[in-house]
C-alpha cells in the first residue's frame, strides 16, 4: 500500500519536475518552468484520471447489474466495491463513498438476503445480473462497428478501444472457473446448478452473514448452517471467508481442536489467493498472530504470522488487535497504548454498535490496563491457560492448581473477574467442592448487572446456581424460578437442558429428566464431540440415576 502511494504521488511531480526544466531551459524564465512544473502535474492527474475511468468503467458496468438484479429480486443493496474506491450503505441506511482495499480490475458486490424459500432462485439472478449487464455493454459497440465497415483505424479507433474494453469482462465472468481462488458468476452459477454440495454451503453462508450482519453473536450462529458452510472444502475467497467465521464461532464456544482446524485450513491457501482477496489474506494472518497471541500464548508464532502483514480498510480493525495481542504478551505498553488508540479511532468510525462491539471494547481495555498491574496480567494469563486446556478436552479437575488463584487475581468490576470465578466454580464442582463451588457462584451473583461483555459470565453462572439448586440442594422450585429469568442463548443451549433435566429429576419426574439428558447428549455429539468428560458426566450422571430412580446423593 506506501509502495503505491509512493507511485501515485511520485509519478506527477517527476513529469512536472521534467515539464519545468524543459521550460527553464528553453525560455530561461523561472516563472515559466514553475508554470511547467504545476501544469504538468495537473496534465499527469488528468490523463490517469481518464484512464482509470476507461478500465474501471466495465467494471462498475457489470458490478451494477450485479446490484440492479439484486434489487429486482428484492436483495437491498449492501456495498460495491471497486478498485480503490467502494460504495457502502451504512446500518442507518447512508450511503457513504471511502476507500476499498482492492488494487487489481477486478469488483465485488453485495446485498443483503433474506430466507425466503426461493432463495436459490433470486440468488441466481442477482449473479446472473453481472454477466447480461456486460454482454447489453458490449453490444452497442460491436454493432457500431460493423456498422463502421470497412474499419478505418483513424477515424473508428475510439470505437474499436470502448469494444475492447466493454468485452474485456466477458471472459473472465462467462467461463466457470476459478483464478487464484476467485470464482467466476458463471462457476457460481454452475455450481448452483449441478453441486448440491456446493449450493448448501453457498446458501449455508448467505444465511450466516445476514444473521452476523444484523448483530447476532458468533457464538449463537446456527451450528448446522456453519457446518455446511465449510463442508465443501473449496479455496476460494468465499471459502477463506466461512473458514475464518468458524473459526470465530468455534473460539467463543471454548472449542479449540474445531476453531485450530478451521484456522489452519484457511490459512493452508490463503497466500495463494488473487491480490484482490488482500483483505481475506490480511485478515486470515492477523487472526492466526491473534490466536497464538492471546489464546496459545505462544509470541513467536505469533510475531511469525504478522511478518509481511499489509493491512488493508476491512483489515485494519484485525491488525490493530493482533498488535494488541502480541504487546500485551511482550507486556510492552507503549505498543499496546498506541494499537488501542487506533482501535478506539477505528471504532468511532464504524457502523451502528451491537452488543458484540461493547465485549470487544471492554476486552481492549482490560488488556491494555493490566499491563499497569502485574497481578492482573497475571490473572489474564491464568484464565488463557485454563480456558486454552478445557477448550482442549482437559477435565476442570486436572486444571493447573496454580493458576486457579492466580485467575481470580484480576481487577473488580472488569471482564475478568467473573471469569476467573467461574472457571473456579466449574474446578470445585468436578472435585465435589460443593461448598467451594458455591461460594464463587454467590461471588458472580454481587456482581453489578448488565456490564458490557459480561452476559456470557452473567448467565452461565445462573444457570450454573439453577444446576446447584436442583441437583444438590433438591429445590427444584427455586431452580425453576431462577432459571425463568435467564435469556435463551443458543450457545447456552446445552447447559440449559442439563439444568431442566436437574429440575426433572429433583421433582422425581425420571422420565422427563431421561428425556432432556438424552437431548442434550445428542447436542453435545453434535456440537462439542470432544467436550471435556466432566461435562459429559454430569449428563450421563443425571441420565443414569434418572432410569434408576434414586438418588445420587443420599
Amino acid at each position: 500500500m506506501k509502495s503505491s502511494r509512493r507511485i501515485l504521488w511520485g509519478l506527477p511531480v517527476l513529469c512536472g519536475l521534467c515539464a519545468a526544466a524543459a521550460a527553464t531551459a528553453v525560455y530561461h524564465s523561472l516563472a515559466i518552468g514553475l508554470l511547467s512544473f504545476l501544469v504538468g502535474i495537473v496534465a499527469v492527474w488528468i490523463l490517469a484520471a481518464a484512464i482509470f475511468v476507461l478500465f474501471v468503467l466495465p467494471i462498475a458496468i457489470h458490478e451494477l447489474g450485479h446490484v440492479l438484479a439484486g434489487l429486482a429480486v428484492g436483495f437491498p443493496f449492501a456495498a460495491l466495491e471497486l478498485p480503490y474506491v467502494g460504495i457502502y450503505r451504512e446500518r442507518e441506511g447512508k450511503l457513504r463513498i471511502r476507500r476499498s482495499g482492492i488494487a487489481v480490475p477486478v469488483g465485488f458486490a453485495y446485498a443483503e438476503v433474506d430466507e425466503a424459500p426461493d432463495l436459490v432462485r433470486r440468488y441466481a439472478v442477482f449473479i446472473a445480473g453481472g454477466p447480461v449487464f456486460s454482454l447489453l455493454f458490449v453490444i452497442p459497440w460491436l454493432v457500431l462497428l460493423a456498422a463502421r465497415m470497412p474499419f478505418d483505424f483513424d477515424r473508428d479507433g475510439w470505437i474499436l478501444l470502448f469494444a475492447w474494453l466493454a468485452a474485456s469482462m466477458l471472459p473472465g465472468t462467462l467461463i466457470p472457473r476459478t483464478v487464484k481462488g476467485l470464482r467466476t458468476d458463471a462457476g457460481v452459477l454452475w455450481d448452483l446448478w449441478r453441486h448440491p454440495e456446493k449450493r448448501s454451503a453457498i446458501i449455508a453462508r448467505l444465511m450466516l452473514w445476514r444473521a452476523f450482519n444484523s448483530g447476532v453473536e458468533v457464538r449463537d450462529l446456527s451450528e448446522r448452517l456453519v457446518q455446511e458452510s465449510i463442508a465443501a472444502r473449496g479455496q476460494t475467497v468465499d471459502d477463506a471467508r466461512a473458514l475464518l467465521l468458524a473459526h470465530f464461532h468455534y473460539l467463543e464456544l471454548n472449542d479449540n481442536k474445531r476453531a485450530h482446524e478451521a484456522l489452519a485450513r484457511a490459512l493452508a491457501f490463503t497466500d495463494e489467493l488473487s491480490q484482490a482477496a488482500a483483505t481475506v489474506k490480511s485478515l486470515a494472518r492477523t487472526t492466526a498472530a491473534t490466536y497464538q497471541a492471546r489464546y496459545c500464548l505462544e509470541l513467536a508464532q505469533a510475531q511469525q504470522w504478522m511478518q509481511g502483514v499489509q493491512p488493508t480498510p476491512g483489515s485494519e480493525l484485525g491488525y490493530q488487535y493482533a498488535r494488541l495481542c502480541i504487546a500485551w504478551l511482550e507486556n510492552d505498553r507503549q505498543t499496546a497504548a498506541a494499537a488501542a488508540h487506533t482501535l478506539e479511532a477505528l471504532r468511532k468510525r464504524s457502523r451502528k454498535r451491537m452488543e458484540r462491539d461493547d465485549y470487544f471494547d471492554e476486552e481492549v481495555r482490560s488488556l491494555t490496563s493490566s499491563l499497569e498491574s502485574a497481578p492482573w496480567r497475571e490473572a489474564i494469563l491464568s484464565q488463557a491457560r485454563i480456558t486454552y486446556a478445557w477448550g482442549c478436552g482437559v477435565r476442570p479437575r486436572d486444571w493447573n492448581e496454580a493458576d486457579l488463584p492466580t485467575a481470580l487475581g484480576a481487577k473488580p468490576k472488569t471482564l475478568g473477574e467473573g471469569r476467573g470465578l467461574l472457571l473456579n466454580y466449574y474446578h470445585r464442582l468436578d472435585w465435589n467442592d460443593l461448598a467451594g463451588a458455591q461460594e464463587m457462584i454467590e461471588r458472580i451473583a454481587l456482581l453489578p448487572p448488565g456490564r458490557p461483555g459480561h452476559q456470557v459470565t452473567e448467565q452461565g453462572a445462573a444457570l450454573e446456581s439453577s444446576y446447584m439448586q436442583a441437583a444438590y440442594r433438591l429445590e427444584p422450585d427455586a431452580a425453576s424460578e431462577r432459571l425463568k429469568g435467564v435469556p435463551a442463548s443458543p450457545a447456552l443451549e446445552t447447559t440449559r437442558m442439563r439444568v431442566e433435566a436437574a429440575i426433572a429429576w429433583a421433582r422425581r419426574d425420571f422420565v422427563e429428566s431421561s428425556r432432556l439428558a438424552h437431548i442434550a447428549q445428542e447436542q453435545l455429539r453434535m456440537k462439542r464431540p470432544d467436550c471435556p468428560d466432566s461435562v459429559k458426566a454430569e449428563i450421563e450422571w443425571l441420565d443414569q440415576f434418572a432410569q434408576e430412580a434414586v438418588s445420587p446423593r443420599l
